[in-house]
């Protein structure tokens, strides 16, 4: 997307259109820093909180209640059914 607006703008200008002029290194490198930054900031910022209590779905009343993320001190587990 970078090189097509250079590329007719050079044309246009009557100038050697060419694709070895494309700072490559530039683009690549940040291309990969915008990659890193996002990863990053991704991993950092999304979900719950890592000491979080998670509920998988379970059956109450005949009915199937959602999964859920609860703070431990203030959640109470469904009973655990053994077999």
């Amino acid at each position: 997307m970078f090189m097509l607006p250079a590329q007719r703008r050079a044309k246009v200008q009557g100038e050697e259109v060419s694709w070895g002029k494309t700072p490559w290194l530039l683009l690549v490198g940040g291309g990969v820093a915008l990659l890193c930054l996002t990863l990053g900031m991704l991993a950092l910022h999304d979900g719950e909180p890592p000491w979080s209590l998670y509920t998988p779905p379970h059956m109450e009343n005949g009915h199937i209640m959602p999964s859920e993320f609860s703070d431990p001190a203030e959640s109470t587990l469904p009973p655990v059914q053994k077999k």
